[in-house]
């Protein structure tokens, strides 16, 4: 199976590399078919049915197809998390823009190795993290109009996919109101954000080059403020970088109140002609009533809305202390500033 897999690896554009194993050095290949990418909210083990074929193959052997790949390098979208980025991505989708291949695990890894490489503690050095990331980014653009939707960990990528060869990115998020709403009302509050605060912590510290504080020092709305924080600032910098200009941000309250220009603007961005009709019978279609990472609930505008007012009122004290948070640490470190300046509208 693996031979087999391998050998057409480089061609079929529905085999990805779903994991990489960076301690044995090895990926992981599966083959998807068309319709599985595409109704795909994570590209993770919860796209993996009885049916899928993989094969676990040495990352030497992915190498070796490096001269047969394409030459190019996918278009991305990267976000805060909780910000409709699924959505958008089966939106732009659906309206004629690139195939979206949604939160591959891999990106996650490369996030990881990315931040560890400033501690000192990744596995790989910079030049390795730099080749494998570009190889990987190549094997997605098989088929030639693909779009990574990233986890919201993996903002610390952008600059290095841009390095890599990536042509444009879109950035989704919202303001660190709103977004302190939706984290701490959600069911799983605690779950979402303390399963990613540490690492974020890791990197806001590499940003502002100073401990800032200890986690077990905050509370549940501070610690999601970080988290917004550490994304946006990320962002913030990778923007006021690109001297070309590749990276356009959405806020997702914005493209809600005016969803039509907003998804032609993005489908644009992405190099394809956007056509009237197709924008509109996407927006019309059943996408934009659905809660994009579980199709089967509804979920439309007036209902977030609602539901976000819910939370603005049970939350109302948390939400306050982390916005708190966020102002002093704006006033004693320039990026998280720079964050509040370009996000908080």
């Amino acid at each position: 199976m693996s031979n087999d897999l391998l050998a057409r690896f480089s061609t079929d554009p529905n085999i990805l590399i779903h994991q990489i194993d960076a301690a044995q050095d090895r990926a992981a290949l599966v083959a998807f078919t068309a319709e599985e990418i595409r109704a795909a909210a994570f590209l993770d083990q919860r796209a993996l049915t009885p049916q899928s074929q993989g094969a676990l193959v040495a990352w030497q052997d992915v190498a070796t197809l490096e001269v047969i790949l394409p030459d190019a390098a996918p278009m991305m979208i990267f976000h805060i998390g909780h910000c409709g980025s699924t959505l958008i991505s089966k939106l732009i989708e659906a309206a004629g823009g690139p195939r979206g291949l949604r939160e591959p695990l891999p990106l996650r890894t490369f996030a990881m190795m990315e931040a560890n490489l400033a501690d000192g503690l990744s596995v790989w050095p910079r030049d390795d993290l730099e080749s494998r990331l570009r190889l990987f980014l190549r094997t997605c653009a098989k088929n030639p109009k693909s779009a990574i939707k990233a986890t919201s960990i993996c903002n610390n990528l952008i600059m290095p996919c841009l390095a890599a060869g990536v042509q444009k990115v879109l950035f989704v998020t919202m303001p660190a109101q709103t977004y302190l709403t939706a984290m701490l009302g959600g069911e799983n509050a605690a779950l979402d954000i303390y399963g990613s605060v540490e690492l974020r912590m890791r990197r806001l510290r590499q940003l502002c080059n100073d401990r800032i504080d200890d986690l077990a020092d905050l509370s549940l709305g501070q610690a999601a403020a970080l988290c917004w924080a550490c994304e946006n600032a990320t962002v913030a910098q990778a923007i006021s970088a690109d001297e070309s200009k590749r990276i356009l941000t959405v806020d997702f309250d914005d493209f809600l109140k005016a969803p039509a220009p907003m998804l032609t603007t993005m489908v644009a961005h992405f190099g394809a002609a956007p056509n009237d009709a197709a924008i509109q019978t996407a927006l019309a279609g059943p996408l934009m009533s659905q809660y994009s990472k579980a199709p089967e609930h509804q979920f439309t505008p007036d209902f977030r809305k609602q539901l976000l007012a819910q939370y603005a009122s049970e939350q109302a004290a948390e939400i306050r202390i982390g916005m708190a948070w966020l102002e002093r640490r704006a006033h004693q470190h320039p990026p998280i500033a720079a964050a509040l300046a370009a996000f908080h509208n």
